[in-house]
């Protein structure tokens, strides 16, 4: 249901565009992100690429020792992966300037170009002929996957490549639109 904002916890509508609510899950990320700083063996000083560690602590449950970064040039947009026998999934993080999402007491909004960005992901991994190139991690993702589905076609079973948009902020009604368009292209085999 687009346009709602918000849902009830207990009799209490939660407002996720009102300022307090948007000031107050700035700094409890900041917080974790800081904390995050400060359990890595080297320095990261980066906000964005500790967003790539929380992002896969929060939602694959990995640990900084585990996740596999490609966030630099030629990454062929993916941000870091992950992979089990039979899933494979890469992530494309995003994280506005927390400094100016303070100062205008705003949430972030996305346009499309954040989807194409998934497409661009299964595109790259699922490139038979190895026409598109990336740097040495993005390459290695490739080839994990691939390695991956053809273990998974020997034992005549299935491994899915997914393609995970982690955002602070929401999409805009357009770039929502067509994260469904791409997930039509997709889930119907390309």
């Amino acid at each position: 249901m687009r346009g709602k904002v918000g849902y009830k916890l207990g009799e209490k509508m939660i407002d996720y565009e009102s300022k307090a609510y948007i000031l107050e899950s700035i700094d409890l990320l900041r917080t974790r992100l800081d904390q995050i700083q400060s359990e890595l063996p080297d320095v990261v000083d980066d906000y964005h690429k500790l967003f790539l560690y929380y992002v896969a602590e929060r939602f694959e449950g990995l640990s900084s020792e585990k996740v596999k970064i490609c966030d630099r040039k030629g990454d062929q947009k993916i941000d870091f992966f992950g992979s089990t026998e039979d899933r494979f999934v890469a992530y494309q993080c995003k994280l506005p300037e927390l400094d100016i999402l303070k100062q205008k007491e705003k949430v972030h909004t996305f346009d499309e170009v954040i989807t194409k960005e998934a497409d661009d992901i299964l595109t790259f991994l699922t490139d038979e002929k190895g026409k598109l190139k990336g740097n040495k991690d993005s390459q290695e993702a490739r080839n994990i996957y691939r390695s991956l589905k053809e273990d998974a076609q020997k034992d005549e079973s299935i491994c899915k490549a997914e393609a995970v948009l982690a955002f602070f902020g929401k999409m805009s009604p357009m770039a929502e639109d067509k994260l469904e368009v791409y997930k039509n292209k997709w889930e119907k085999g390309n």
